[in-house]
């Protein structure tokens, strides 16, 4: 498991062979855990590798949740729920104590594959965020884009009274904004509203 977080690529150039097909504006990685392995550098590398490859705006997760905590404010204290096991929950952890932020806690709700995340209820996803959320947290975040939080974000932002940054509304968000497409999104937690 931890070696496959730390080597394995996905086949994405030979998706992206596919999807560039169809002639898009931008591209919106819908893979999370990938691309949170190193640091902001390493990420911002990544991301432009793809561009470049693309030959158009690339999103990469990691990149968009690090943009949404950066255009609401920066909250230095963050806790984050995953749907995974301990190996990556640490090495996302690593990730954004890379780029400067101070992880409070993690939650992993160890799934038992891919597939399966999807199948985590509300119920589950919200006590997955009572578990992991701490006073001393500024922002929540959510990494593993199977796992379906976006529709439930107003409901944790409101219950837990801080803001929610998770990987998919973050991604979609960035996509829009990179393509100057500023509406706001209701119904998706504050930074789609509001930013």
């Amino acid at each position: 498991y931890k070696k496959a977080l730390e080597t394995e690529k996905g086949e994405l150039e030979e998706a992206l062979e596919l999807v560039l097909l169809c002639e898009p504006h931008v591209v919106a990685h819908g893979h999370s855990i990938h691309s949170f392995r190193g640091d902001g550098a390493q990420a911002l590398a990544e991301e432009q590798r793809l561009e470049k490859l693309c030959g158009i705006p690339f999103i990469t997760p990691s990149r968009a949740v690090l943009a949404g905590l950066e255009a609401i404010g920066k909250p230095q204290r963050i806790a984050i729920l995953t749907p995974y096991w301990p190996p990556a929950d640490e090495m996302i952890a690593a990730f954004f104590t890379a780029c400067g932020y101070e992880v409070v806690a993690t939650h992993g709700l160890k799934s038992t594959g891919p597939t399966a995340v999807a199948r985590f209820t509300s119920e589950q996803i919200l006590q997955g965020f009572d578990a992991v959320d701490r006073p001393q947290a500024d922002a929540l975040i959510h990494v593993g884009t199977n796992l379906p939080v976006s529709a439930l974000t107003p409901t944790i932002e409101k219950r837990l009274g801080k803001p929610l940054i998770g990987v998919n509304v973050a991604t979609y968000w960035l996509a829009l904004r990179r393509l100057g497409i500023m509406d706001k999104l209701p119904g998706m937690g504050m930074l789609a509203e509001q930013h």
